[in-house]
């Protein structure tokens, strides 16, 4: 992740101290940080270079060859044009490019998240869901461990390659093998979305034959794949005109999930992200739940559903209200539904081992139709009983915060909003703490002392604010 201050980037460029001839190829132009430089340089020079500016992946051979640097997209750096001896590429700058002097001026990237798939865009991911969609005549493959790429035609090419997010778009070991007029290549993938276009002696061509594309940021697409992780069987009504499969996962869509007839019955294989699904399936426009799952449950309005879980299990708890008919969790991570998750009773109260993908959520109880919180389990509001329960899975950042005798002290950001109230941290001996989970990415936050608003005094990168009191800046890796 780009991440370096100017301050420090322009000591790189200008003092040159660990590259042995100081070769020109940093300025600021129109807003923008422009780095130029020969390919041909020294290896451990240039290693240092793209290191510097977290390039350590830039696709040297892809652009030098090709002129393509599809790796760049949504990364924050731009490629302008690249040659066997000149390669060039901006960043677009942020705030005042003049005032990198005082030590708290940051790069803008683009956002690592996608607002659709919660990805950088033209990469793997593997938090959406999806299927392949190919012609009939395709002769592509896939399976739950990987791909069989079939390009068709071009048979008196000289080369084709394989280029795509499996890759990080590098052309280097990706050679296709031309077998009876066509060319292939097995890859080993795990289960998720990729994007790949083809290479035809030089030139990238998308798979004409995959329904599924993306834009790819250059006036083009991007073919896109997905290596499935679930299938979804159902072995009876094998004289149905019609089956269609629906769930929480499309939206219940009642049209695009139509399942293929095989011998073994009909199947749709797709990828599910981590979480908890509930589905049916549509035959011939009857709704039934799937008969080879055991796990069915009814919703609050008595429909049963099939359920299927992809990962680790999160309990979530109520103790008492042992007397109440029936509780249903609702939060953030099903769009507050007050009717498809149904708690289960307990000797001392209620519980539900439930499957979410990593992240913070929100969450509360409905109990025989009235909303309650958990007052003894963390809340967004220590001080407000009636607030939302908060909930961190698989945390992978810890917020820290010295005490000089505070009374309360939250943290709060673009994670949540920029919440006036935040996410209250606990005190642990002389420090306040919160472990979180952050998406991949630039975050900007700020602690709340005793009301008050203020940067992370152990943070030294910082960025101004429309209300000039600065944002405390981090960067996420993973």
């Amino acid at each position: 992740m780009f991440r370096l201050r100017v301050f420090e980037i322009l000591m790189v460029a200008l003092i040159g101290s660990c590259i042995s001839h100081k070769p020109e190829f940093f300025s600021i132009r129109d807003n923008k940080m422009v780095i130029s430089f020969d390919p041909r340089m020294d290896k451990n020079d240039l290693t240092i270079l793209l290191k510097n500016f977290d390039l350590e992946k830039l696709p040297i051979d892809s652009i030098i060859r090709y002129g393509y640097a599809q790796s760049m997209v949504n990364t924050g750096w731009v490629f302008e044009s690249g040659s066997n001896s000149r390669i060039t590429f901006s960043h677009l700058l942020e705030g005042d490019p003049m005032s990198f002097s005082q030590g708290k001026w940051l790069m803008e990237g683009k956002s690592q998240i996608d607002e659709e798939i919660d990805e950088p865009a033209n990469g793997y991911t593997d938090k959406v869901f999806g299927y392949n969609q190919f012609r009939k005549n395709s002769r592509t493959s896939v399976d739950t461990c990987g791909a069989t790429f079939v390009l068709r035609g071009y048979s008196k090419a000289r080369s084709v390659l394989l280029s795509g997010s499996f890759n990080n778009w590098s052309t280097s070991g990706v050679q296709m093998v031309q077998d009876s007029g066509v060319w292939k290549l097995r890859l080993n993938l795990k289960p998720g979305r990729y994007e790949y276009k083809f290479i035809v002696d030089g030139r990238w061509l998308a798979d004409e034959d995959n329904l599924l594309s993306s834009d790819d940021n250059y006036g083009g697409s991007n073919a896109v794949i997905f290596i499935p992780n679930h299938r979804f069987l159902l072995t009876q009504f094998l004289s149905a005109k019609k089956v269609i499969l629906a769930g929480s996962f499309n939206g219940w869509d009642e049209e695009k999930g139509a399942m293929s007839l095989t011998k073994s019955g009909w199947i749709f294989d797709a990828f599910l992200p981590i979480g908890t699904y509930s589905y049916k399936f549509i035959v011939d426009n009857e709704w039934i739940p799937d008969p080879l799952n055991p796990d069915m449950r009814k919703d609050a309005g008595q429909n049963a559903n099939s359920f299927l879980s992809i990962g680790d299990p999160v309990l979530f708890q109520l103790p008492g209200y042992t007397n109440a008919r029936l509780v249903v969790l609702a939060g953030s991570f099903n769009q507050w539904d007050e009717n498809a998750v149904i708690m289960l009773k307990g000797d001392s109260g209620w519980y539900l081992n439930y499957v979410v993908p990593a992240g913070v959520y929100e969450y509360r109880f409905i109990v025989d139709g009235n909303w309650v919180s958990d007052v003894s389990g963390d809340l967004v509001n220590p001080n407000d009983r009636s607030s939302n329960n908060f909930k961190v899975v698989n945390p992978n950042y810890i917020f820290k915060l010295t005490d000089k005798g505070y009374k309360t002290v939250s943290v709060s950001g673009d994670f949540c909003g920029w919440s006036e109230v935040g996410y209250p941290m606990r005190k642990e001996n002389d420090e306040w703490v919160l472990s979180m989970h952050l998406n991949k990415g630039k975050v900007k936050y700020k602690f709340i002392v005793d009301g008050k608003w203020i940067i992370d005094p152990g943070n030294p990168d910082w960025e101004d604010n429309e209300f000039g009191t600065g944002n405390s800046v981090l960067w996420v890796q993973n």
